[in-house]
């Protein structure tokens, strides 16, 4: 092989070259790298990267991302709980039952436009609709019956006007008014007449300044029982405002409740104490004995429940309670003094129950304490 002839290599299953591979280099033969430089396929020119149009989701897709994916944040901080499958509702077709998820959804026309509304959304609006049709109902009906009421009172009242300042009719007015409050007008009238004739003639036989002096006690008199209904109704507001203050203060002092209180003013009654005598601080310190007594009672059923029965033994404990003031501790102290087991009375009550034990078993064997297992009732 001469030096200026290079010797060209070809591969017959590879694709064409763009350009002759001229191999050069002496007698060295060619290698396996040379080879695959040779039959390897031409790398492709990377086309320009076209710029994608982000996908536009649908709206309703978003949302429904967007809240499994708030829901999915909320489970794993522990805020959702595991959800658990609706109970189905059952609907009635006829004879025929149906078994219907309450997220189904039905059609409901409002403004003229129809959607879709959950099933159960749908039932429980249609409970309050109801519930509020008859509320509305109730208050129709009052609402006319006051209606009315205010009618007659009006017409009545045009009515007593007309009898009495336009047509001057006193014996009329009166016979409507007792008509109306069920009384005999003709026995209204004679006394009104007799009254206003007796009053005439006092007045016909007095001068002039006496006259005016009677006009002047009779308005002085008319003030007067203004004034002292005022002066009434200002110290019954005063002593209601005080009573109410002395309530309070019972109540917080014994630490009772507005149902304790009533509670306590009703036994008092039964028990014959007048109503008009039970006062505030009354009714605190009977409030304040009888929680005594039921703290006794419930002491004494701790200990045995027979010592509850002992009425003796609980009226000695609550004069006691009562006249010293105690207090639950005092309470409790008194009665493990008087009904407490000692230790020697303990110790006395186990052997008897031992030898109660003993007696029960008769002749059973007698154990080796040697070999035989022994135990608390052996023992």
């Amino acid at each position: 092989m001469s030096e200026n002839a290079a010797p060209q290599i070809q591969a017959t299953e590879a694709p064409q070259a763009p350009e002759p591979i001229v191999m050069s280099g002496g007698d060295a033969p060619a290698s396996w790298d040379d080879l695959d430089a040779v039959t390897a396929k031409p790398k492709a020119e990377p086309k320009p990267k076209e710029a994608k149009e982000p996908k536009k989701e649908p709206k309703e897709e978003k949302d429904q991302k967007v809240e499994a994916k708030d829901s999915k944040d909320k489970k794993e901080e522990g805020i959702e709980k595991p959800l658990t499958p609706a109970k189905l509702l059952k609907l009635k077709n006829g004879e025929t039952t149906l078994d219907v998820s309450p997220d189904a959804l039905v059609p409901v026309k409002v403004d003229g436009k129809v959607i879709e509304i959950p099933l159960q959304e749908a039932i429980n609006r249609y409970s309050q609709q109801s519930h509020l049709d008859k509320l509305y109902k109730t208050y129709k009906t009052e609402k006319d019956g006051f209606d009315k009421q205010r009618d007659l009172m009006s017409k009545a009242l045009e009515r007593s006007q007309d009898l009495l300042v336009n047509k001057k009719d006193l014996r009329g007015f009166l016979e409507y008014i007792s008509e109306a409050m069920g009384v005999d007008g003709d026995q209204i009238y004679q006394e009104t007449v007799g009254s206003l004739q007796k009053q005439l003639e006092e007045m016909s036989s007095l001068s002039p300044e006496e006259r005016k002096i009677r006009e002047l006690e009779q308005e002085v008199s008319r003030f007067r029982g203004r004034k002292e209904a005022e002066v009434q109704a200002k110290e019954q507001a005063k002593s209601r405002a005080a009573l109410e203050g002395q309530v309070n203060q019972v109540m917080q002092t014994h630490g009772m409740d507005k149902a304790a209180l009533v509670k306590a003013w009703d036994e008092l009654t039964e028990l014959g104490h007048d109503a008009d005598a039970i006062t505030p601080e009354f009714l605190g310190a009977y409030y304040a004995n009888t929680q005594k007594i039921s703290t006794i009672e419930a002491k004494l059923a701790a200990i045995h429940p027979d010592l509850v029965k002992d009425t003796a033994a609980v009226e000695s404990l609550a004069t006691f309670a009562i006249q010293t003031d105690a207090s639950s501790a005092d309470i409790e102290e008194a009665i493990a003094q008087l009904y407490g087991k000692s230790p020697e009375q303990k110790l006395s009550a186990k052997i008897e129950k031992n030898q109660k034990a003993s007696a029960q078993k008769g002749s059973r064997a007698q154990k080796n304490p040697g070999s035989d297992p022994l135990f608390f009732d052996d023992i």
